[in-house]
């Protein structure tokens, strides 16, 4: 299940500043600019794995990127869900 927040949408820094969840290796920080990425969703409580629209590559069409937990226990890795916010909208039909 996917649980999207409501505006207005917070940075990973602004969410770093007060969780320090943002800062932990688990979180793969260095994967991701805190103040390129928008907070968005996730996957319910306690999945720790937040969505985030990722404006590194194209500020006027971000990449809906995850937090990828691997079943094998390796390390933790931002994977991209959908090319842009229009294709994710859209897979899920909203």
């Amino acid at each position: 299940m996917i649980f999207l927040f409501a505006p207005p949408f917070h940075t990973v820094r602004e969410r770093a500043s007060s969780n320090p969840y943002w800062m932990d290796p688990l979180a793969a920080p260095s994967e991701i600019d805190f103040d390129l990425a928008l907070d968005i969703g996730d996957f319910g409580l306690g999945s720790d794995a937040p969505i985030l629209l990722d404006y590194r590559e194209d500020p006027e069409m971000p990449r809906v990127i995850r937090l990828r937990w691997p079943p094998d226990g390796c390390a933790n890795h931002w994977v991209m869900m959908a090319p842009d916010f229009e294709m994710f909208v859209r897979e899920l039909g909203l």
